[in-house]
């Protein structure tokens, strides 16, 4: 079962979390306890948030490298 409305809401909390922290370190530790907070509520549309904010894409890929092995 998907989670599709969770890429939506995600990049709302993206553009939020990259407004109001300019650390990109700060912003990695973040998304990664969004990003496992959102799977464990069944969000499988990680992807569709990629290039918004690179220290989102950074912590995506720590959590699941898999999902970047075709890069």
């Amino acid at each position: 079962m998907g989670w599709g409305s969770g890429a939506d809401l995600m990049t709302d909390v993206i553009h939020v979390v990259n407004r109001n922290e300019q650390h990109e370190l700060k912003r990695i530790a973040i998304y990664k306890g969004l990003i496992r907070a959102f799977q464990g509520h069944d969000w499988d549309t990680e992807m569709d948030c990629i290039g918004i904010d690179n220290a989102f894409d950074k912590a995506l890929k720590e959590l699941e490298p898999a999902m970047f092995e075709d890069e």
